[in-house]
């Protein structure tokens, strides 16, 4: 994923605005709730603070498929490292921020978070709309994805909340079986390095639905095949938790929860000076 600062149009050549450029270091507390703020206050996100100066546009592109947003500045800093850096040191002047390489159906689940923080709603889980299976594993796949994201948005509060949308996916509360989808195992594999806490999710929940008897089709399914000979240290993860206690994903949820040490690498040392961890 690679963010630009664009002129007026998102089709005019890009001039990278890197949020790895200088940063001021800045002193601001530390707190050990894993939803630390960035910033010593919440962003006030009400209308009268939402005016068009306060507002970014962002341009998001993959491929041929592209969208716009234009999104509450405080917001977009306060939940995100890399748009804060972006904005605010990495040579952003004022234009649209082009995302590359990234889906715009995922970043709307970023969106969406924004807006529901915004608003005070809760981000729960739609049962109602994904109560069948197959929207399940459609579901588990979407949030997977959306974990990736906020990782590279380097956003840890939006990472914890797709683990908790994700582990209601896993064990839906109208069910009884146990869901876990093969497309989403594989995004998480392919994308996440080996200590991803995404990897542990789906290795725990993995063995959890073994565990109840739950019938995998891990034989015959093509995506499983995939998982099991691409990434051999999937499964081995998965017999060292049936020797354990197997438990719910959702019963250790705060295990799963991301931190610093999640965030991309580059990311790590200006999260730290900006603020949290």
């Amino acid at each position: 994923m690679e963010l630009h600062s664009l002129g007026h149009s998102p089709v005019a050549s890009p001039v990278r605005a890197n949020p790895l450029d200088a940063v001021e270091r800045t002193e601001t507390a530390v707190e050990d709730h894993p939803e630390d703020r960035m910033d010593p206050e919440e962003p006030d996100l009400s209308s009268a603070h939402n005016a068009t100066e306060d507002l970014v546009e962002v341009y998001v592109q993959q491929g041929n498929t592209h969208k716009t947003w234009h999104l509450n500045k405080h917001a977009l800093c306060h939940y995100s490292v890399y748009f804060h850096t972006a904005c605010n040191h990495g040579g952003w002047v004022g234009g649209p921020l082009l995302l590359e390489d990234t889906d715009p159906a995922i970043f709307d689940l970023f969106v969406q978070f924004l807006s529901e923080r915004g608003t005070e709603a809760a981000y729960s889980h739609d049962s109602q709309s994904e109560g069948r299976t197959s929207r399940l594993l459609l579901a588990q796949k979407r949030h997977a994805r959306a974990w990736i994201l906020g990782q590279r948005l380097a956003s840890v509060p939006f990472m914890i909340h797709v683990l908790e949308k994700l582990a209601v996916s896993v064990d839906p509360p109208e069910r009884s079986e146990t869901v876990v989808s093969p497309q989403a195992v594989l995004a998480a594999f392919m994308a996440a390095d080996t200590s991803s806490k995404l990897r542990m999710f789906f290795q725990d929940a993995t063995a959890h639905a073994l565990h109840k008897g739950v019938w995998l089709n891990l034989a015959y399914d093509s995506t499983w095949q995939k998982v099991l000979s691409g990434y051999p240290e999937f499964m081995k993860g998965v017999l060292v938790r049936l020797d354990e206690d197997v438990f719910a994903p959702a019963d250790s949820l705060e295990s799963y929860w991301a931190d610093i040490g999640d965030l991309p690498e580059e990311l790590e040392e200006l999260a730290l000076e900006l603020k949290w961890g």
